[in-house]
């Protein structure tokens, strides 16, 4: 690569604009925007810097999007990492398997990450073809070029659960990272079996752990009853006594359990459905 490719890179004020959502695209099609002199928080490094390193490498720089809220005004905050790192922080591995993502808070805030964490792609061949049209269009002495703002595309592509369920976006993050970086690509290429469970009861407070409490104690109580039952033998005290209890409490763990999977932990149910499509559609 031309050094002065590199120079300009460097040199030149330039945003990374991200795509919009499809829904929005007729709006506005790109909605957010990022400095590349700001700081990635994983390597410590500019963004400008990892994507001249990635162009040098002839490979495409991942970015992932992180939304937080404020607790107090429920604003949104956007956080931005390299997509290679924030994986290695976000999801876990067990025994050879990539397992699920963790209940892990935004890094940059100690907040619990609230939506769906996007992943965002600059490809090498855009990035080098815009340098090469700034540099043609200006001397390099040129001071015409210093006050002007070059923006590149970031476009959106995938999220995380693809990156749990489909191998394609796993073998794509390999294929564009180092391969001693991060171990969660080492299994781009197999079809492993994933359990997909976002693990929200690490960020839940105090009444919504009562949830888990109040499901084991009724399905603790409707076994030792099932258990009298088989010991006393009697029909009589079964349907005079015990059974209308029994009814009550399963009744009370099956509109628990449906609670829970509405409105508790939609994203887990959500999963589950996405899995079972996935699935069929195989």
């Amino acid at each position: 690569m031309e050094e002065c490719l590199v120079q300009a890179a460097m040199r030149a004020r330039s945003e990374i604009a991200f795509e919009c959502n499809i829904k929005d695209a007729c709006i506005q099609p790109y909605c957010k925007v990022l400095d590349t002199d700001a700081i990635e928080a994983f390597t410590l490094e500019k963004f400008k810097t990892l994507m001249i390193l990635c162009m040098k490498e002839e490979k495409d720089f991942v970015i992932a999007m992180v939304t937080t809220r404020d607790p107090s005004t429920d604003n949104p905050f956007y956080s931005y990492y390299s997509a290679i790192d924030l994986n290695n922080f976000l999801f876990c591995v067990e025994g050879g398997y990539l397992m699920n993502r963790m209940g892990v808070k935004n890094p940059a805030n100690n907040l619990s990450i609230t939506e769906k964490v996007l992943y965002y792609r600059i490809l090498h061949k855009e990035l080098l073809g815009i340098w090469k049209d700034y540099c043609s269009r200006y001397d390099r002495d040129s001071v015409a070029k210093d006050h002007e703002i070059v923006y590149i595309k970031a476009e959106y592509f995938a999220y995380y659960e693809d990156f749990l369920f489909d191998s394609s976006v796993r073998q794509y993050f390999s294929s564009n990272s180092d391969g001693n970086e991060c171990f969660t690509h080492g299994f781009s290429s197999t079809g492993d079996s994933l359990t997909i469970v976002d693990d929200q009861l690490e960020n839940y407070h105090d009444d919504k752990f009562s949830l888990k409490i109040i499901l084991y104690t009724n399905m603790g109580t409707i076994l030792a009853i099932f258990t009298i039952c088989m010991l006393v033998g009697s029909r009589e005290v079964l349907m005079t006594v015990l059974a209308p209890l029994l009814l009550t409490m399963f009744f009370s763990v099956i509109f628990l359990v449906l609670y829970v999977l509405l409105f508790e932990t939609p994203e887990c149910l959500e999963s589950i459905l996405n899995l079972g499509k996935r699935c069929l559609s195989e």
